[in-house]
């Protein structure tokens, strides 16, 4: 749940458990930020059999952007401020559900980036590598946290 051994996912994200959906972040290049969830029966959102719908991709997806503006926050001195989710683009899930037992990982990367406003693909590969779901999001910051100034 840390990276550089500093900041665990509660001090990042502005929500609590069991809402903080994913696992651990690791941050693959500069800007980008990477997640992993373990899908179990705990899980929020799980459905036996099938496990959990895999459209919940997408508050994977938010919750690492959201991870990542929280880390730009906390690393320029500020707080981690609150954010919205306004849309998603060209979602592609290429399975139906993410199965019990499977380990995801998601990547978001930032498209376009402002004071109040940003994009971000965002990616989940299943433990293979397999590219499960696709998708853009545009998220509002209020010109908080996840701006260009802050990032």
């Amino acid at each position: 749940m840390t990276v550089e051994g500093s900041w665990v996912l509660e001090e990042l994200l502005p929500h609590a458990h069991p809402m903080i959906l994913i696992d651990t972040i690791s941050e693959p290049d500069p800007g980008s930020l990477s997640s992993t969830v373990r899908i179990s029966e705990d899980c929020p959102f799980y459905q036996a059999p099938g496990g959990v719908p895999s459209y919940v991709g997408i508050e994977y997806i938010a919750q690492t952007v959201a991870a990542l503006a929280g880390l730009k926050a906390r690393r320029a001195g500020r707080e981690v401020a609150l954010g919205f989710l306004l849309g998603t683009r060209r979602l592609q899930a290429t399975v139906p559900y993410f199965v019990l037992g499977s380990e995801l990982s998601i990547r978001v990367d930032p498209e376009f980036e402002s004071p109040e406003l940003a994009k971000y693909r965002g990616e989940v590969r299943d433990e293979s590598g397999n590219l499960v779901v696709t998708t853009a999001v545009t998220v509002y910051s209020g010109g908080k946290a996840g701006t260009t100034d802050s990032m």
